[in-house]
């Protein structure tokens, strides 16, 4: 007779635990490859007018997609891009980031190929993402004595060599489904 061992089952997160824009590439290779252009490093778009919008979503079992209606939801890295319009805004800046960034690497180096400009563009995006994290968000929502007393200040110059990859990165359940929703009240209940 077979013994079943039971555990703490706890949720699966869609996205890594690192600041590495995966948000915006997904955490999957399969996810990955399908946002991608595969020419000059770019990401897809949807083109409306003169905007590029996020590519629509055509999977069948997504719940806002109605071909017949020609009704899409939009692609990106994390499946709650659709969840609300500021998130959706978010996704759409950093794919028009890196889109802008993959042109530009683009010119100034000819000899690159799609797969180099992609990786560079991302870790750019990536590089903004934690710099906007830990200069401007993490101090306005932890305050000064926090980031002082963790050490989460970036350094002025040079490198940090404080990184132990021994360390679980990862979010509790615990805290990710009752500490971290306090973001949600940062989402504004009206927009213009």
């Amino acid at each position: 007779m077979a013994v079943i061992q039971y555990s703490v089952l706890d949720q699966m997160d869609q996205i890594t635990h690192f600041i590495d824009a995966s948000n915006v590439y997904a955490s999957e290779d399969d996810e990955a490859r399908e946002l991608r252009t595969f020419r000059g490093g770019r990401l897809k778009v949807t083109q409306v007018g003169d905007k590029d919008l996020l590519p629509l979503n055509t999977d069948m079992m997504d719940e806002c997609t109605d071909p017949q209606k020609n009704l899409f939801c939009f692609k990106a890295g994390d499946a709650r891009v659709n969840e609300q319009v500021e998130l959706t805004t978010m996704h759409t800046m950093w794919m028009r980031e890196h889109n802008r960034i993959a042109d530009h690497l683009s010119k100034i180096n000819p000899y690159w190929n799609d797969e180099v400009i992609y990786q560079e563009a991302r870790r750019i995006v990536a590089a903004e993402m934690q710099h906007i994290t830990y200069n401007e968000w993490l101090p306005i929502v932890l305050g000064s004595y926090f980031m002082q007393n963790y050490s989460l200040h970036p350094l002025a110059t040079g490198y940090s060599y404080q990184y132990d990859p021994s360390i679980n990165p990862s979010v509790t359940n615990a805290f990710s489904t009752a500490a971290l929703r306090f973001g949600h009240t940062l989402i504004q209940g009206f927009l213009q």
